[in-house]
């Protein structure tokens, strides 16, 4: 098998993992017998858990940027407008020269 893949292949796939979302979603609403989780045991949660966090994060985050090797999401108080004009006036911004984009080693970093 070659590295690309025709648009058929892809819309095979596509319709493959779709298919076993949509299966995997009427087993969870039906539910099963108390205590029997069964119907998760084959679910990838390894890769499903985090891209599900990040995807609902960036819905809270007030900035969002990705590039080659980090995706960034910045917070703030101020962007929910939950700040009163006297707390506002004592934040002051945080150094951010506590942390490296590489190890002593030189290796990028994931955080």
């Amino acid at each position: 098998m070659s590295g690309n893949l025709s648009q058929g292949e892809k819309e095979e796939i596509a319709k493959a993992v779709f298919a076993h979302l949509d299966e995997f979603k009427k087993k969870v609403e039906k539910g099963d017998k108390k205590g029997d989780l069964t119907y998760i045991e084959n679910f990838p949660m390894d890769s499903v858990v985090p891209l599900a966090s990040l995807y609902f994060a960036t819905h809270f985050a007030s900035n969002y940027k990705e590039d080659d090797e980090f995706i960034t999401l910045s917070f703030d108080m101020d962007h929910y407008g939950m700040l009163s004009k006297k707390q506002k006036a004592l934040l002051k911004p945080i150094k951010g020269d506590f942390h490296s984009d590489a190890s002593k080693k030189g290796d990028p970093v994931l955080i």
